[in-house]
């Protein structure tokens, strides 16, 4: 998929939309809960409810980045995952800039051509120049996944982490334009599969610490043949494979950071993390987090205040759907949809499951309100990657963003109905 927007793009056998950027728009609440108008449109020029209208100016914008996701038949599991993105002012001049994560070939991440990470510098006139090179974060020949932009220094310069399939990067900002790779040397190991990340202040000492959702324990030669021979040949389901728990680093104050997992207790929680959120859920003034797990129960730690985390997923109401099926979760958001004051959860989930939409009830508990708040209809058809609650049409309500794509390249063959 070439470019930062995606057209959509319907299903042949089934005429559902497979891919693209849709925009959902949520009316205000009443009482909690709401009727259920929706709106949906790609970035192709297409029009919301409200007549606002999205325009893709990607080309116009200077944009010229390809994704590499190293596909070659033998349906890597790793190939099924998009690349992450940032804006992030990097130069400190107050116009928002553009990282945008790339892969790499399989197995073995060599490269017939350049294969790299973008950082494309605002012009402050609509366009973007390429400045890749010149920064200095192209990547190291690693895999990439996801990003989280943020001064964890405190010099007040955006530095750069980056997840990736067996890589991690740590790109610290000079100022003066250039980055330096120091995830080694700060004490940021490589993580076997990492996806997304955050960076929040967990214990509250000024410095922003680092979470990164780790995915699964999958090796590439170990890659078990899923489908039907002779016919086809899929993508193996996530049960196929061991999870992987979700690694704290906590930021020391002196450029380093220390693993801090196993005693803050978030270590001893496998999953299969894909999207990862840090909010104050339970509004004591520590900040939690949220982690969206595929096909396995999401997790809500929440901050006990002394370098600690309880998990409290499936007590809050937060780690299921609404019917107590654990789904395939993949992008987390958090948001205050019915502007109560306190943080919401949207996951986006697999297609034929829809996105779902938590409501926070307060004091650590959560209700699924995905249809009645309009959410589950016009997003069960759709399989959902990164989101985020955006006040599109500033009418001082916050709307839903989600990117959207099909795990399988061969859908039709593998469901056909």
């Amino acid at each position: 998929m070439e470019g930062t927007a995606a057209r959509p793009v319907h299903d042949a056998a089934r005429g559902q939309r497979r891919a693209g950027i849709a925009v959902m728009r949520i009316p205000a609440a009443a009482a909690g809960l709401m009727a259920g108008l929706a709106a949906w449109c790609g970035l192709d020029g297409g029009t919301t409810t409200d007549g606002v209208v999205f325009t893709d100016v990607t080309e116009q914008a200077g944009i010229r980045f390809r994704h590499t996701n190293g596909a070659s038949g033998q349906k890597y599991l790793v190939e099924t995952m998009g690349p992450g993105c940032a804006f992030v002012d990097y130069d400190a001049d107050g116009y928002l800039d553009i990282f945008l994560v790339n892969g790499g070939l399989l197995p073995g991440f060599g490269s017939k051509g350049p294969i790299a990470n973008a950082l494309y510098r605002n012009n402050r006139d609509g366009t973007f120049t390429d400045v890749t090179g010149k920064a200095g974060v192209a990547g190291g020949g690693g895999y990439g996944m996801g990003v989280a932009a943020a001064d964890y220094d405190n010099d007040g310069l955006a530095d750069l982490f980056v997840s990736g399939f067996r890589s991690s990067l740590l790109y610290h900002n000079h100022g003066d334009g250039t980055f330096r790779e120091v995830g080694e040397r700060a004490g940021i190991r490589r993580q076997e599969w990492g996806t997304s990340a955050a960076f929040f202040d967990y214990d509250r000492d000024g410095w922003l610490d680092l979470y990164v959702a780790n995915y699964m324990d999958y090796r590439l030669e170990q890659n078990p043949y899923c489908g039907v021979p002779g016919k086809y040949r899929s993508y193996c389901h996530p049960d196929e494979f061991r999870g992987a728990a979700g690694t704290l680093y906590r930021n020391q104050g002196d450029g380093t950071f220390r693993d801090a997992s196993a005693a803050s207790g978030i270590g001893a929680h496998v999953g299969k993390g894909l999207g990862a959120v840090a909010a104050d859920f339970n509004q004591d003034g520590f900040p939690d987090l949220y982690i969206a797990n595929d096909a396995v129960a999401n997790f809500l730690f929440l901050n006990n205040g002394d370098g600690t985390f309880t998990e409290t997923g499936a007590l809050a109401g937060a780690a299921y759907s609404g019917d107590g099926k654990a789904q395939s979760g993949m992008g987390a958001a958090a948001g205050d949809f019915n502007q109560d004051g306190r943080p919401d959860i949207l996951v986006t989930n697999l297609s034929n499951e829809g996105h779902t939409l938590y409501r926070n009830d307060g004091n650590g508990y959560f209700s699924d309100v995905t249809f009645p708040a309009g959410v589950g209809k016009p997003s069960l058809l759709l399989t959902g990657w990164g989101t985020g609650f955006a006040d599109y049409d500033n009418d001082g309500d916050e709307d839903i963003v989600a990117a959207h794509g099909h795990v399988m390249d061969n859908v039709e063959l593998v469901n056909p109905t």
